[in-house]
């Protein structure tokens, strides 16, 4: 999946279409790591007959205890119960905004602590972004004890 930038991720699948004889997944590994940035490590590499999609993916979210109040569990609270929720959001390079309903990307929040867990759902449609959400709970990353998280993504093979 796409990870914004400033977004700590702590798993994530890179899938890659090869067509090649003889393929070699671990020299292809080997080739792939030396490319990488500092800090993300190719674990492993399989070869598999069948596509994968994302249909979910879950976010943490550390809130600093001075912003961590009734008033935040009662926005949480608030966004869950709306049916409907509109952003405008972005769509090309032109800076053309639309509304988008993220009500049917947003599977559930949870609080865990000070950390806010939010559950998303994916969709050939679209899904919610980290910056939809930290707006619709009034958050922002000065609020935040740590960088956003990316917890788990549900995969769907096709």
């Amino acid at each position: 999946m796409p990870r914004s930038v400033g977004l700590e991720v702590d798993e994530d699948i890179l899938s890659v279409k090869v067509k090649a004889e003889g393929f070699d997944a671990e020299d292809f590994k080997a080739r792939l790591s030396i490319q990488m940035p500092a800090g993300c490590e190719i674990l492993d590499v399989a070869q598999s007959g069948t596509a994968c999609r994302p249909v979910g993916a879950i976010y943490a979210l550390e809130v600093m205890k001075d912003y961590f109040d009734e008033n935040l569990k009662n926005r949480i609270e608030g966004v869950m119960t709306k049916d409907s929720i509109k952003v405008q959001r972005q769509i090309d390079e032109k800076g053309r905004i639309r509304d988008v309903d993220v009500r049917p990307y947003l599977g559930a929040i949870n609080v865990k602590g000070a950390c806010i867990e939010v559950q998303c759902i994916v969709s050939p449609r679209g899904s919610i972004r980290v910056d939809e959400i930290l707006k619709l709970l009034e958050l922002d990353v000065m609020k935040l004890a740590a960088p956003v998280r990316r917890i788990k993504i549900n995969w769907q093979t096709n």
